[in-house]
């Protein structure tokens, strides 16, 4: 999934409280199968209650919580790795992160993680979210930290472009409101095969 615990601000999303619905099924599944029954009977439940607003309620209280969260939402990446990578092979990245926003980041324990996904050369995700890790230490506006990650190459030997972002868990991927991801390709290693060993190749 696009992120590692999605509930985690609901409560900055939802002020005024929500309900989450746990589905032990596949998309699919939900859709179109068993499950479709059991979600069409919750959400018209759902539909009938929301009709009769608190007299408290007030929308601006979720807005203004996610503009103040997202002034953080801002990061400078830069990444050194090995151009060539083993299908099915950990590749290890180093990135050095700039937090480039106004706001601290109050990290480790705040859910703003470092991830990493592969596309492939047209653009679309082949994987979600291939390997994260979190930051050392909280991050003033302007201070850099290092960050490892260790990124299994696909088990496709075509090259790939491997993106990592900052991610503020259950809520944003930074990238998704202007800052910019890091890039870089890698490719498969001709000498290597799909256990990682040498080829015999010289």
């Amino acid at each position: 999934t696009q992120f590692r615990d999605p509930e985690r601000h609901l409560d900055l999303l939802y002020p005024d409280g929500c309900t989450v619905l746990h589905l032990d099924s596949d998309h699919t599944e939900a859709l179109l199968g068993s499950e479709a029954r059991r979600i069409a009977d919750y959400l018209e439940e759902a539909s009938a209650r929301a009709l009769t607003l608190p007299p408290d309620f007030d929308p601006r209280a979720s807005s203004e919580g996610l503009a103040l969260r997202r002034r953080a939402h801002s990061a400078r990446i830069g990444l050194r790795s090995r151009r060539f990578g083993a299908p099915g092979q950990p590749l290890r990245v180093h990135a050095r992160v700039t937090n480039t926003s106004s706001v601290a980041w109050h990290a480790p324990g705040d859910g703003l993680t470092l991830c990493a996904r592969w596309l492939n050369l047209d653009g679309h995700e082949r994987t979600q979210r291939s390997a994260d890790a979190p930051l050392p230490r909280p991050v003033a506006p302007g201070e850099t930290v290092t960050v490892e990650l260790s990124v299994p190459f696909p088990d496709k030997r075509l090259p790939m472009i491997l993106m990592v972002d900052m991610v503020d868990d259950g809520l944003n991927w930074f990238h998704w409101v202007g800052s910019r991801p890091a890039y870089r390709m890698v490719w498969p290693d001709p000498f290597r095969r799909r256990n990682g060993s040498a080829s015999g190749q010289r």
